[in-house]
């Protein structure tokens, strides 16, 4: 099985990814920051895939996790010494970033966090791949947010303009599609970019509208709906994501002046806010207390996945229903009240 790094592995999507590719076989090397942003959650995390976080802190070298062959240290990928040197004395066949400062509207504010988190850690990343790995296949982490103001109200086709983007954010998820291209036109690397759509489950980003909505309606205070829930978005669930990730993991892009393509993941489905909170409401067992409010700087008022290429590459389209997420996102919230 292919050696695979994981960059964010103590974020969602990445401890969701570590422990199903350790599962299928795959030899497994975690890396995080693990920075004081969302600290507590990236805690539980770490101890979900069997690593101390004591450890993680202290020892700043590669520890054992639950299975044999999943490893994790901590690492900054804005300190390009430490990653080169990380990169020198370790080989993978492939790499996953997802590492990235996430939120759109925290963007807004501080665009100088998501310049260095995002833009300069991938250039460093990239840089490594290029000088000391012998990497065969790049996915990197990118985001429905590209597509900006995008008037269409049909699926979002990956061939679409995204040259409009509407936050600091959606700014350098589509610099590192272009950094990714600039990577394999002159190095001939191959990379693929995963527009993620709207990701829930289980161990969730606390910022994120799914994991507020609910924990606020079992506390029983009120949520803050933007845009007077004039809005939806197509809710893809953790499970779905992984799937996709890692039959894309088998399929590089061939060889070619530019080896490099995007590909959108999404449900295919958009839910309106309100339905997505009435949704919420029935796995609780509660209702919610709703606060109107108008839009804020950096929203979008609709995503839509157009997922074709994902089957034609795969043959995957995910397909967990919106109820059967929320049940498992109510669960995971009920566990760890405290989080």
């Amino acid at each position: 099985m292919p050696h695979v790094l994981i960059t964010g592995a103590a974020g969602f999507v990445g401890m969701h990814l570590a422990l199903h590719l350790a599962q299928q076989g795959y030899a497994v090397t975690g890396l995080d920051a693990v920075t004081p942003f969302f600290t507590p959650l990236k805690f539980e995390r770490l101890k979900a895939q069997g690593f101390n976080p004591d450890d993680v802190l202290y020892n700043k070298q590669l520890i054992s996790g639950i299975y044999a062959n999943l490893s994790f240290i901590q690492l900054d990928l804005t300190d390009f010494h430490a990653l080169e040197k990380f990169f020198r004395h370790n080989r993978f066949d492939v790499l996953v970033h997802l590492a990235a400062q996430t939120g759109v509207r925290y963007s807004v504010e501080n665009p100088q966090i998501y310049v260095q988190n995002n833009i300069l850690s991938t250039v460093n990343l990239f840089e490594c791949c290029r000088q000391y790995s012998e990497t065969a296949h790049v996915l990197y982490a990118s985001s429905s947010s590209v597509y900006g103001a995008t008037e269409t109200q049909a699926a979002f086709a990956e061939t679409i303009d995204t040259n409009k983007p509407l936050s600091v954010y959606a700014a350098t998820k589509k610099s590192s599609e272009l950094l990714a291209h600039v990577y394999a036109h002159n190095y001939g690397i191959a990379f693929t970019g995963m527009r993620f759509f709207t990701v829930y489950g289980p161990y969730p980003r606390p910022d994120m509208a799914a994991y507020l909505f609910t924990k606020a309606i079992m506390e029983e205070r009120p949520i803050k709906v933007f845009n007077y829930g004039h809005q939806d978005r197509d809710f893809t669930y953790i499970a779905d994501i992984v799937q996709a990730i890692t039959a894309l993991i088998k399929l590089p892009p061939p060889k070619q002046t530019a080896p490099h393509r995007v590909v959108n993941i999404g449900n295919e489905h958009p839910v309106q806010l309100l339905q997505f909170i009435e949704c919420l409401q029935n796995a609780i067992g509660k209702k919610a207390i709703l606060e109107l409010l108008p839009a804020q700087a950096g929203d979008v008022s609709h995503t839509f996945a157009d997922t074709t290429q994902l089957y034609r590459l795969t043959g995957f389209k995910p397909f967990t229903p919106l109820e059967t997420g929320i049940k498992q996102l109510v669960a995971w919230c009920k566990q760890y009240p405290h989080l």
